[in-house]
């Protein structure tokens, strides 16, 4: 993807062309150029569409803006009630440059009458999106997404002892608007649990990547080292959250 492929010397050369992030993503041309660059250096098993996540709520009239050494962020978040009845669909027509980078990708793709590899696009999570939309651009900790969200107000923990399976619903979080599933990231015992959580749930909007909930001692056999590998790391957990 983009964070991968910005440190080629070809990509650079191209976003140089561009001029701006915004001007390579929404020029079919370039897209396609960069989309295709890593397949001319390494057998990849696939091709991944150039482009970004906020092209949608910028089609949505937010107005999206990238600023060198800050990031992606909006014109327009949506702050207030006031913000959100002027919200629109999406424009498909401000999402044309989108559609015919896709068809020049592809058509650039077939060899020999045959596509070379499978063409990936990708989006972004609901919470993620909303999180950009309404805070307007990235955060420590997305306060005023999370102060949207409603106060959490109630956590059913697992219980201690309780043997638990990777992928495994094993929690919920409830908010005064949402409730999610927790799911365990590996299999083992649950060995301790957050009393604070327990008895003053409000206190993950207070400081949210800053308060464990339970912790888990893994299983000892052949799958560690595999549901191990598939976590992510503290920085790139910290990229995507935003934490």
């Amino acid at each position: 993807m983009r964070q991968a492929g910005r440190y080629l010397p070809e990509y650079n050369a191209t976003r140089a062309r561009a001029g701006s992030f915004l001007g390579l993503a929404k020029n079919p041309a370039y897209a396609t150029e960069v989309t295709l660059q890593p397949l001319d250096r390494y057998p990849l098993d696939a091709a991944i569409l150039f482009s970004d996540i906020l092209t949608i709520p910028d089609a949505m009239g937010l107005g999206l803006k990238f600023t060198i050494g800050e990031g992606p962020s909006f014109d327009h978040p949506l702050r207030d009630e006031a913000a959100v009845k002027k919200l629109r669909a999406a424009d498909m027509n401000e999402l044309k440059y989108v559609f015919d980078a896709v068809s020049e990708i592809r058509k650039a793709l077939i060899q020999d009458g045959k596509q070379r590899v499978p063409l990936i696009g990708f989006s972004g999570s609901p919470w993620t999106l909303a999180c950009y939309m309404i805070d307007g651009s990235s955060s420590d900790d997305f306060r005023h997404a999370q102060e949207a969200l409603g106060d959490v107000m109630f956590f059913q923990a697992p219980k201690l002892g309780q043997q638990v399976k990777k992928g495994e619903t094993i929690a919920v979080i409830e908010s005064v608007k949402a409730a999610s599933d927790i799911h365990a990231p590996v299999s083992g015992e649950i060995v301790a649990l957050n009393e604070e959580v327990d008895t003053t749930p409000e206190s993950l909007n207070e400081k949210p990547y800053a308060v464990w909930l339970f912790k888990i001692k893994p299983v000892s056999d052949d799958s560690l080292a595999s549901e191990l590998e598939q976590l992510m790391s503290l920085e790139k957990y910290s990229s995507t959250s935003g934490a």
